[in-house]
């Protein structure tokens, strides 16, 4: 999974979780991107909580992918913190 932050502001305390799996990013400046690996077990969606510019926010994504490596998954937090969500297989 790559998540790419473009809001505008640091984000912190981020994490992404869905079914069987909760990675915790503890800061993702603005401009930069990180990538993870997630061993999830069969189909999962999204969801996104941080922490930005003082505010929290809990932001659930509807989108569809699966475990076993054969799914890349890219977010991208964009100005007032929309996400798009993108999957490729």
């Amino acid at each position: 999974m790559h998540i790419k932050n473009e809001s505008g502001h640091d984000l912190y305390n981020l994490v992404l979780s869905g079914s069987g799996f909760s990675e915790k990013i503890e800061e993702l400046k603005d401009g930069t991107t990180t990538t993870i690996e997630l061993f999830q077990p069969g189909e999962s969606s999204l969801d996104l909580k941080f922490t930005a510019n003082g505010k929290d926010f809990d932001l659930p994504q509807d989108t569809y992918f699966e475990g076993g490596g054969a799914y890349t998954v890219f977010v991208k937090i964009g100005k007032n913190f929309e996400v798009d969500v993108r999957v490729e297989i």
